[in-house]
């Protein structure tokens, strides 16, 4: 790996260790991406594993830094390590406002049929990054395009649903309804720690 790569995560990490306590007030949230060039670009790319098995290191000294300053607070929270499958540049640290200590927020992603097994061997050369150490659940991360239900034809939507666009109706039944088309963007992992 190169010197410059590791300075730019190291950077990374330095700037983004102190979370904004206060972000998750009203049940928000904060998050930091992996915002480390050259990958992450208005095209964004994968780097090679050994890369981003020390920005999933970043990653774990983050969640434990935050971990700290979120408890200072007193505030419930719910920290979140999402973790893409194919899209890793995706991936983020995010930490949500909730209700009450021990909840959970579930609403980023739609809930995945099947549960896969998180890919633990891919990531266990990784210095800081145990992902025995967290609790994986994994969501589908969907693509939505809308259209109005009046505006498509019966061929149009053939199309959508032959290049593996998945129907359904929003907002049925009201003045808002119309027709919406997803596709599987990629799958993430969500990552508590135990």
């Amino acid at each position: 790996m190169k010197k410059s790569h590791l300075k730019r995560i190291h950077f990374w990490y330095d700037l983004f260790k102190v979370p904004l306590v206060e972000a998750i007030k009203e049940n928000k949230d904060h998050y930091v991406e992996l915002w480390i060039k050259p990958w992450y670009k208005w095209k964004k790319k994968n780097p090679p594993l050994p890369v981003f098995q020390e920005m999933l290191d970043a990653f774990t000294l983050m969640y434990d830094d935050w971990d700290k300053a979120f408890i200072k607070t007193g505030d419930p929270y719910d920290l979140q390590l999402w973790i893409y499958d194919e899209h890793m540049m995706d991936s983020q640290l995010v930490c949500a406002g909730v209700e009450k200590a021990g909840d959970k927020r579930t609403d980023y992603f739609h809930d995945c049929p099947e549960q896969y097994k998180f890919q633990s061997e891919k990531y266990k050369n990784s210095t800081n990054f145990n992902p025995d150490d967290f609790e994986w659940t994994t969501y589908e991360v969907r693509d939505y395009l809308f259209e109005r239900t009046d505006g498509l034809s019966p061929r149009d939507i053939r199309k959508l649903i032959k290049a593996d666009w998945h129907e359904e109706t929003a907002f049925p039944d009201t003045e808002k309804e119309e027709q919406s088309f997803w596709r599987i963007y990629d799958f993430v992992w969500v990552g508590r720690k135990k």
